[in-house]
């Protein structure tokens, strides 16, 4: 049995006060309004925008259950998903698709955008 060290709080104190402090700098942050950003030169043009689709799995080998999401429905299949986990492959998942988007179109201000979901 390994024996677990006790972590001190002075321990903690003197490993922060080493880290050094980060560099001023003189750059301006400027504030920029959304309607002011060009997104028609963002995204991948060769990928065939269908919507927003949430594709939901669960690993029938390890039971972890995961979600992954697209721009195409059908994009994301028993045979080209790995389960994160175990790394099981083709075939060992139970799989639903949840459509939160069928816009063509990226749109940053909508709420079901791929990017929206991973703040919830």
């Amino acid at each position: 049995m390994a024996h677990k060290r006790k972590i001190k709080s002075r321990d903690i104190m003197k490993k922060i006060s080493s880290i050094p402090a980060p560099k001023e700098t003189d750059m301006e942050v400027k504030e920029i309004l959304i309607d002011n950003i060009d997104m028609s030169d963002r995204g991948f043009p060769d990928i065939k925008r269908e919507g927003v689709f949430e594709h939901r799995f669960k690993c029938l080998s390890c039971g972890l259950e995961f979600k992954v999401y697209s721009w195409q429905e059908f994009r994301h299949t028993d045979e080209n998903t790995f389960c994160p986990e175990c790394g099981k492959k083709g075939g060992k998942f139970h799989k639903s698709i949840k459509t939160l988007s069928t816009k063509k179109e990226f749109d940053v201000l909508d709420k079901n955008e791929i990017f929206a979901q991973m703040e919830k």
